[in-house]
C-alpha cells in the first residue's frame, strides 16, 4: 500500500469477534508497520459460512482472506466457495482415524498460543468427548522461556501426557526438564496430568485405555505425530 492510501475492507465477522478490543488490535497491527490511513467498513453477511475446520483462529483467518481478496478484487462468492471446502492441511487438526472408537488428530502446535487455539478448537469440535492431550515440547529453550505460558495453555485438555523434550540440532540438552512444565501445568490446577518419556511408552499407555468417549490428540514440532499415525493404523 502506499503511504497515504486507505485501506478498506468490506467483509463479515463472526458476531463473537466483533467488538472494540479486536478492532484496535487490527489498527495497531497496521500502524505497527506504517500503515495509519485505515478505514473498517462492516456489512451483514450475505449469508454465514460454515467453514469444516474448527477454532476462532481458523475463522479469523477465514476474515482475513475475505478482506485481502475484496481488497484485490476477486470474486467473493468464489473466495467463500473455496473457503468452505477447505479441509484443512498435513499435522493442523490433522483427523487420522480412530481406535476402538477413540478419534485421533495430530497437530503441529508447539507454542502456548497454538496449544490453546488447537485445544479450544477440539472442545468446540467434539464437546463431549474426553480430550488427552499429548504433548511434546520442542527444545529445551523454548519450554523454558514459555514455560509459565504452557502451563496455562492445557485448560480444554481433560488428560495432559507430557513427553521429553524434542532436542533440536542446535541444542541436544538443556537445563529444563519435561518434569517441570508437568508441575508447573499441576500447579495452574490441571489434575490429570502424567509425564511419559518416550513414544513407546505413551503409545502402550494410550494403547491399553482408549474408548469410544476419548478423543487423543498429539501435539509438537517433533515426531510425536508417530504415535497418533500408529494409533490409526492400529484400528481395533
Amino acid at each position: 500500500f502506499q503511504k497515504e492510501e486507505i485501506f478498506r475492507s468490506q467483509t463479515s465477522i463472526p458476531g463473537e469477534m466483533l467488538n472494540e478490543d479486536l478492532i484496535e488490535a487490527i489498527t495497531n497491527e497496521f500502524k505497527r508497520i506504517g500503515k495509519n490511513n485505515i478505514e473498517f467498513v462492516i456489512s451483514p453477511p450475505e449469508y454465514e459460512m460454515v467453514l469444516q475446520i474448527p477454532g476462532k483462529h481458523n475463522r479469523l483467518n477465514a476474515t482475513a482472506v475475505l478482506a485481502i481478496c475484496k481488497q484485490l478484487g476477486f470474486d467473493r462468492g468464489k473466495v467463500e466457495d473455496s473457503l468452505v471446502a477447505y479441509e484443512g492441511t498435513t499435522r493442523r487438526f490433522d483427523k487420522l482415524g480412530s481406535y476402538n472408537g477413540a478419534v485421533i488428530i495430530d497437530d503441529y502446535a508447539h507454542h502456548p498460543n497454538e496449544v490453546q487455539a488447537t485445544l479450544a478448537a477440539c472442545r468446540e469440535k467434539y464437546p463431549s468427548r474426553n480430550i488427552i492431550c499429548v504433548f511434546h515440547p520442542h527444545t529445551f529453550s523454548r519450554t523454558k522461556a514459555l514455560l509459565n505460558e504452557f502451563a496455562e495453555s492445557f485448560e480444554q485438555a481433560d488428560e495432559v501426557i507430557v513427553l521429553d523434550i524434542y532436542a533440536s540440532a542446535r541444542e541436544e540438552q538443556g537445563d529444563v526438564h519435561s518434569k517441570d512444565l508437568v508441575d508447573k501445568i499441576k500447579q495452574s490446577g490441571k489434575k490429570n496430568i502424567k509425564y511419559i518419556p518416550t513414544l513407546e511408552e505413551a503409545y502402550n499407555y494410550l494403547e491399553d485405555k482408549l474408548q469410544k468417549k476419548d478423543l487423543v490428540i498429539t501435539m509438537g514440532a517433533g515426531n510425536v505425530f508417530e504415535i497418533a499415525d500408529r494409533l490409526a493404523l492400529c484400528d481395533k
